[in-house]
């Protein structure tokens, strides 16, 4: 029997020979092309219907995540939402109050911190007073039905990512200190720092254990999204790799397969992700948005990292469809594209169905992807809406 599309993914993240070329159009809420055909356009972003009507294999990236959750004994929260929409959290403990203020970015759909709550060398006590007073439960029953219900809806076309905590060092540069200010107490209060990681790496490890025995898929991945223009060679030796490792390991003590995103610039450090055990990078993109192409990715990382490569955005974007076919043949050059190799394609808000069309064509025609279909509606080639978007 041949394998089916999630099974030949599947294969292509567990390091095996794949049957057929594997290819996915990322859909979500920042990338869906325009104008999708009615009864698509203005549904659910994530809806894989859209994945498939594209042309490509399934994959729902925003699975089980809300149903491991962290609560608190002691320590009270409070959250208010201004009227211009910036955000004030804050941490009521027994030693005083951490703050963070966020402000929204309409274009992302998020907010992003412009104070964060470690401000001086005390919070970091007020901080591991946080982390100790945390309590850390799985609702199984809900992350199973959860899971169940994306595994349905992917059904035998792809995959579901359950989505699983960030590394210590990232979650305290991006939601605690900033990056600034933890570079600076690395050497003027390294106990605090390395107590708040140790802290921070305990309760991850729990939250990874909690959420490979409930979850009913295959697939962990972590947002982590390191790149070298964040941190340095040796700060990823030191903090980020043995963390990813303790992840790796708990993924694969329950079977599960273990994802890191990172789309942004690799070079200097790629050669560590070897040394991880995690089992695929999603999202690698080659030059300019990336500094790493897909064949040099498949070169340095062997047979034990599987590169899911993403199609360079700003092209996809902002490229008329010629443009796009040669950039396509350009980011495949020297690639084997059945082992060890996912290609994603990105639309960024914005970019014509046309684009998106001329992928999934070319993809047929000269790398052999057996194309998707969507049932009900006409393939993208012969859609009227991919002549208007062009």
């Amino acid at each position: 029997m041949p394998l089916t599309r999630r099974e030949n993914l599947l294969a292509l993240l567990a390091h095996q020979q794949a049957e057929h070329v594997s290819a996915v159009f990322v859909v979500d809420n920042f990338n869906r092309p325009h104008p999708l055909p009615l009864g698509l356009e203005g549904e659910d972003p994530l809806d894989p219907r859209i994945q498939r009507y594209l042309g490509g294999d399934v994959i729902d990236r925003l699975a089980v995540s809300e149903q491991v959750v962290r609560s608190f004994r002691t320590v009270v929260l409070g959250s208010q939402t201004l009227p211009d929409g910036r955000v004030l959290q804050t941490w009521e403990t027994p030693l005083g109050a951490l703050y963070r203020r966020a402000v929204p970015s309409g274009e992302a759909q998020t907010t992003f911190t412009v104070e964060f709550p470690v401000k001086r060398a005390e919070d970091y006590d007020r901080l591991c007073l946080i982390l100790r007073d945390a309590e850390i439960k799985a609702d199984v029953a809900a992350i199973q039905r959860e899971g169940r219900a994306h595994l349905a809806r992917t059904g035998e076309d792809g995959i579901t990512y359950s989505v699983g905590p960030s590394t210590p060092i990232m979650e305290l540069t991006r939601s605690w200190t900033g990056l600034e200010r933890f570079v600076y107490d690395l050497q003027d209060q390294p106990e605090r720092v390395a107590l708040a990681l140790k802290l921070m790496h305990q309760i991850n490890c729990r939250h990874y254990e909690l959420l490979c025995a409930s979850m009913p898929g295959r697939v962990v991945v972590n947002w982590d999204d390191v790149n070298n223009l964040y941190l340095s060679r040796r700060l990823l030796q030191e903090y980020w790799v043995p963390t990813i490792r303790d992840y790796a390991a708990i993924c694969h003590r329950y079977g599960k397969l273990f994802v890191m995103h990172t789309c942004g610039r690799l070079q200097g450090f790629i050669d560590l992700f070897a040394e991880t055990g995690l089992d695929a990078i999603d999202w690698l993109t080659p030059p300019p948005t990336g500094d790493v192409t897909f064949a040099e990715a498949q070169g340095i990382l062997g047979a034990g990292v599987a590169v899911m490569g993403a199609a360079e955005p700003g092209a996809m974007r902002f490229g008329s469809p010629d443009a796009v076919e040669q950039s396509l043949h350009g980011w495949l050059a020297g690639v084997d594209l059945k082992r060890n190799f996912c290609l994603l394609i990105p639309c960024p808000l914005g970019t014509p169905l046309a684009n998106a069309a001329r992928v999934a064509r070319v993809l047929e025609r000269d790398y052999g992807l057996e194309l998707n279909r969507e049932p009900g509606f006409p393939a993208i080639w012969e859609d009227p809406h991919t002549q208007q978007a062009g």
